[in-house]
């Protein structure tokens, strides 16, 4: 207690000499006056200025998100630009892929391709069927399993012709564009009242398509 009543006499005797100094000296109350005005001068403007630094910090952040948004939609724009470049090249064969699986099951396109190949291998086409396609919903039949998205339209044909044109015919309708899977292939003889034989095949398959 004692040292602090000291200490306390100590500064008081300080403050005492420095505002009779004050008093009598110009020039140290000149100084005195010219800090605390600085000082409240100095005060004042960060009070006044704190709010435009705080905007101008919004504002680069702001910029920095900005120019984070433009070099993404430049990639987006770059990747946009490489997927055309691409499917540019190779349209041919998306064309291609389009007319091997199409978005439907084009059967009448695709018997009509049976159609031709019986005709140039110099077969006649007895008769064809084909099964339910699936348009919505799904397909609850088991079959194979295909890949997802993917639908197979069910078609059986009946052909006749020599058994070398028949076998020619399975080889060119197994090379059409659009693929078959064949589930059967059932070869019948019959013979006839002028003692000649008539071969008859029947295919049974799935021809793929997509919705």
């Amino acid at each position: 207690m004692a040292i602090w009543r000291e200490q306390y006499g100590h500064y008081r005797k300080y403050l005492t000499n420095f505002v009779s100094l004050y008093k009598r000296r110009d020039d140290v109350k000149m100084f005195m006056e010219l800090l605390l005005s600085l000082g409240a001068i100095a005060l004042f403007s960060f009070f006044a200025i704190k709010p435009t630094f705080l905007t101008i910090a919004q504002l680069l952040r702001d910029i920095d998100a900005k120019n984070e948004t433009i070099s993404q939609l430049d990639q987006k724009i770059q990747n946009l630009s490489q997927a055309q470049t691409i499917f540019t090249q190779n349209r041919s064969a998306i064309s291609l892929l389009d007319t091997a699986v199409p978005e439907n099951p084009a059967a009448d396109v695709y018997l009509r391709q049976i159609e031709g190949v019986a005709k140039r291998n110099g077969t006649t086409v007895l008769g064809v069927s084909t099964g339910e396609a699936v348009i919505e919903g799904v397909d609850e039949t088991k079959k194979e399993e295909l890949p997802e998205g993917a639908h197979a339209l069910e078609i059986s044909v009946s052909i006749t012709g020599t058994y070398q044109s028949l076998q020619a015919f399975l080889k060119d309708v197994e090379n059409l564009l659009r693929p078959i899977s064949v589930d059967s292939a059932a070869v019948s003889a019959t013979t006839q009242e002028a003692q000649t034989t008539k071969i008859v095949l029947v295919v049974t398959g799935r021809i793929p398509y997509i919705r």
